[in-house]
């Protein structure tokens, strides 16, 4: 994406015995980088599914089975 940054500068004095005054515009662009994909709005969520050892669910025509859980591990297979 690219976003426009316009200024403005403004100077105003005296030169001699002349006053002066004096104003320029300019823009100037930002450009701002895609995000990575993860991040994009149209990455799919995640699916949460609660199941115990021994259970099974089937997802997109395969099966998912919990072998066994326990404090800090969880088999399965995926049929």
């Amino acid at each position: 994406m690219i976003i426009p940054e316009p200024s403005t500068t403004t100077i105003n004095g005296t030169v001699g015995m002349t006053n002066v005054y004096g104003t320029a515009r300019s823009t100037s662009y930002r450009y701002i980088p895609p995000r990575g994909s993860s991040q994009y709005a149209t990455a799919q969520r995640p699916v949460n599914i609660t199941l115990g050892s021994g259970q099974s669910v089937t997802i997109q025509g395969r099966t998912l089975s919990v072998v066994s859980v326990s404090a800090n591990a969880l088999k399965y297979m995926v049929e």
